[in-house]
């Protein structure tokens, strides 16, 4: 809760702010708010309607995070001898590559983290199949709206990968399991979108079900959707097709931040331009043994000489560029070691490292 000039603003969730929207949309409706028959309040009822309702649409807020339940997963592998070395922090893709069985418990972690998705989408469907048949409205087409501003490990991508697993789903009579759900609107407001480029966006993906009897009116219907929300947050609208395999989110509350430590703002700044992108591996190796052989006697006390703050903060600010390179291309530290000892060696032996006890 904020408060500013003696008022109290209450800061709204994702989900009243989108409620919000739709309440000012035309041709909308907000089922809580009519009024209903008997038989209608009784039933699951979805929370809106659309387009004089041609389009059913429900609701659903990611509240619970499995975050802790991942990482005691990935916990249990800590002490194995391949378990990577690295400084700040990895992904758990990144991590689980250097395991032989890294797939297997990837899955594990994946089922885990997206486990309450196959709740929220079992009831949606439900929902929109009971709707259609209780109001007279057979011919509409169902959208799942899914909304994330609390659960920061269940960033867009993974909730793709899992709504696709659900939606390709079929019954025991080999029919489609969720038939009921035409499209998926994810609007995740934790996450920032991070392209190659260096470019940051707010992810707003639709995904449509290929087994539903009819999805492409839903389809238009949100794509419209998309500019009209963006509008009604007062941020510009781009489309675009995505592709989550070179794409990379990052929480939006260390962007947002007004307080920025300097590591975190040489980070960001690398992000946006990440000038040892280009290196192969041995480029980057040679390059780490040139820094490190600027950088340890500004680390090492001792009879030296010791360069000046301004120096130290630059090699600093090398340092962390390089930190996050290595990371972002999941290199074990443990191959650095070698050329961090010869910068080491080098350094003694020209007399430019003079250790005191």
């Amino acid at each position: 809760m904020l408060e500013e000039y003696g008022v109290e603003i209450q800061t709204m969730t994702l989900e009243e702010k989108f409620t919000e929207f739709v309440r000012n949309l035309q041709s909308a409706e907000i089922v809580d708010e009519l009024h209903l028959s008997q038989e209608q309040q009784q039933s699951k009822k979805p929370d809106f309607f659309f387009f004089e309702r041609q389009f059913i649409g429900e609701m659903k807020s990611i509240k619970k995070d499995m975050e802790p339940k991942a990482q005691a997963i990935l916990e249990e592998h800590k002490d194995r001898p391949e378990y990577p070395v690295f400084f700040g922090q990895w992904s758990s893709d990144k991590i689980l590559q250097q395991l032989p069985d890294g797939e297997s418990i990837n899955k594990k972690m994946f089922d885990a983290i997206t486990s309450a998705l196959e709740d929220n989408v079992e009831k949606a469907n439900r929902q929109i199949r009971e709707t259609k048949k209780v109001f007279g409205i057979s011919d509409s087409q169902g959208i799942l709206i899914i909304l994330n501003d609390f659960v920061e490990i269940l960033s867009p991508d993974l909730i793709v990968r899992k709504i696709h697993q659900l939606l390709n789903k079929k019954s025991s009579s080999g029919d489609a399991r969720y038939p009921h759900i035409s499209v998926v609107w994810i609007v995740s407001e934790i996450h920032i979108l991070k392209t190659e480029l260096g470019k940051e966006f707010l992810p707003s993906i639709v995904f449509v079900n290929d087994y539903a009897s009819s999805y492409q009116e839903a389809n238009d219907y949100v794509k419209w959707l998309q500019r009209k929300w963006a509008s009604f947050n007062n941020i510009p609208f781009i489309e675009g097709g995505l592709n989550l395999k070179n794409t990379w989110f990052s929480n939006r509350k260390e962007i947002d931040s007004p307080e920025i430590s300097r590591s975190n703002m040489w980070r960001r700044q690398y992000s946006q331009v990440p000038y040892l992108r280009h290196f192969s591996k041995e480029q980057l190796l040679e390059y780490s043994q040139r820094l490190w052989f600027e950088t340890l006697p500004a680390f090492i006390r001792g009879a030296h000489k010791e360069p000046s703050q301004e120096t130290v903060f630059e090699l600093m600010e090398k340092q962390t560029h390089l930190i996050e390179e290595i990371n972002y291309r999941g290199i074990d530290f443990r191959e650095f070691s070698p050329k961090l000892h010869e910068a080491f060696n080098r350094l003694q032996q020209e007399g430019k490292l003079n250790i005191q006890d």
